[in-house]
Order: structure tokens, then C-alpha cells, then sequence
């Protein structure tokens, strides 16, 4: 395998177990905690009821190490990029880490609430100041998924251009284009299954491509 490739399925596995955190943080006693439940101080009490506050732990860390290897993944798209587009390339580069890094704080943010809330007794008073704690760093929420954007859509132009080895239609393996789908069809962990997909489906036809072309020569 290329440098490149091997950063990509670093990547894949990052998104992986960032999928495990996603269903470690979002499925808990059966029941999906969403965004109306982190706001939601009484839905918040019953869903964490008999939770301790470990499984969050758990989940934060998971969730902070796969980006590491999302960022390395992110770096392998990059290198698979350059060639065929020194310029657009960057944009990959920069979109990419960006995301990677708030990513990390996202995952922190949002298992800290739970962790914090069930250690300091379940009482109002503490859901209220996390609640105040999340919203003075909403900015992390809305940064995130604007690096994402610029990563995917980067990505798309250099794969549909045919600035890289691999065919047009491979274009389709793009975290924005894949999350919107399984967003759609109310699929959990839709971010973290689209950038799998990415990851994945990029590796894959990049070994195709590059064995055919050596079997082409022989």
C-alpha cells in the first residue's frame, strides 16, 4: 500500500471507532438521547437514571482519539490530492484538520455534560450551569461542520475533475454527500458512517485503480 492509502484506512478506522462513541454517548438504556434530550433537564434526569458516569468517559475518550486518526486520514486525501491539484489540494488539507481538531472538542463538549451532571449529584442547578458551559462554547458546534463543508466540497471538484488517478463517479465517496443520505433516512451516527464510507470507498477504488494499472503493464 501507498503512504497515502495507508493514512486513508488510518482514517477509516478512526471513523470507526468514532462510530462506537457516537452509539456509546447516543443509545443509552435502549433509548436514543438527542439533541431536544440535552436540553431537556427532566428527559435528561430519566434517560441518564442508573448510568454511571464512566460509560460518558468512555465515550469522550474514543471519540477524542479517533480524530487523530481522522486527521491522519484527512492528511491521506491530501497527498492522494496534490498531485492533480497543488491548490485545491490545501483546501482538503485545511478542511480536513480543522474538522478533525474541533471534532476532538465536540466529542469532549457533549460527554463532559452527562459525565459532570451525573458526578455532581443529577440536580437541576448543575444541568443548568452545563447547559451555560455548552452554549459559551457553541462556537466549536457551528466551526465544525463549516470545515467539513469546505473539505467535502474541495474534494468533490478535484475527484469530479479527474485531477487524481481514480474514475469521476468516485465522487460520490464525499462525507457531506453521504451524511445528507443517511441524514435523510434518520440513520444515527450519519457523520461518522459518512466518513467511513469516504475513507473506504476512496481506498478501495485506489487499489483497484493502482493494481489494474500494474497488471496493465505486465
Amino acid at each position: 500500500m501507498k503512504h497515502s492509502e495507508i493514512l486513508v484506512l488510518l482514517g477509516a478506522f478512526g471513523y470507526a471507532v468514532c462510530l462506537i462513541a457516537d452509539f456509546i454517548l447516543e443509545f443509552v438504556n435502549g433509548i436514543r438521547i438527542d439533541i431536544n434530550t440535552f436540553t431537556n433537564f427532566q428527559a435528561f434526569l430519566n434517560v441518564t437514571e442508573d448510568v454511571t458516569a464512566v460509560r460518558f468517559a468512555v465515550s469522550g475518550l474514543l471519540g477524542f482519539c479517533s480524530m487523530i486518526l481522522i486527521a491522519l486520514g484527512m492528511i491521506g486525501l491530501y497527498e492522494m490530492s496534490k498531485p492533480g491539484a497543488p491548490l485545491l489540494s490545501e483546501f482538503v488539507l485545511a478542511g480536513g484538520i480543522g474538522s478533525a481538531v474541533l471534532g476532538a472538542g465536540f466529542h469532549l463538549l457533549y460527554t463532559l455534560q452527562p459525565w459532570f451532571f451525573i458526578t455532581l449529584g443529577r440536580s437541576e442547578d448543575s444541568f443548568y450551569v452545563l447547559q451555560h458551559f455548552i452554549s459559551a462554547h457553541k462556537t466549536i458546534f457551528i466551526l465544525n461542520p463549516i470545515f467539513y463543508t469546505l473539505m467535502s466540497i474541495t474534494l468533490f471538484i478535484i475527484l469530479i475533475s479527474r485531477k487524481t488517478s481514480l474514475p469521476r463517479w468516485s465522487c460520490v465517496f464525499n462525507l457531506l454527500f453521504l451524511f445528507f443520505v443517511l441524514n435523510a433516512l434518520h440513520v444515527p451516527g450519519a457523520t461518522s458512517f459518512a466518513g467511513l464510507g469516504m475513507c473506504s470507498g476512496i481506498l478501495i477504488l485506489s487499489i483497484a485503480v493502482r493494481k489494474s494499472r500494474t497488471n496493465n503493464r505486465v
